[in-house]
């Protein structure tokens, strides 16, 4: 856990266990990804949607539907 965000101590946080990554799909349902140094690379880019932008869901699950990032 970070107490203090510019505690020294944080940079052995990811010394141990494993960090997970969320991977969000068009419909909304997603999956997680571990992020392991063998973790092959398969990037969404933004040049594949339409306006050159990843739709991302709303960070209030309730509303349904996307938002846009800036």
């Amino acid at each position: 856990r970070v107490r203090n965000p510019q505690d020294k101590s944080n940079s052995r946080l990811l010394s141990d266990g494993m960090l997970y990554a969320a991977k969000f799909n068009g419909d909304g349902t997603g999956s997680w990804i571990a992020l392991k140094a063998d973790t092959r690379v398969n990037p969404d880019l933004p040049s594949e949607y339409h306006g050159g932008m990843i739709p991302l869901p709303h960070r209030d699950r309730t509303q349904g539907g996307f938002e846009k990032i800036e």
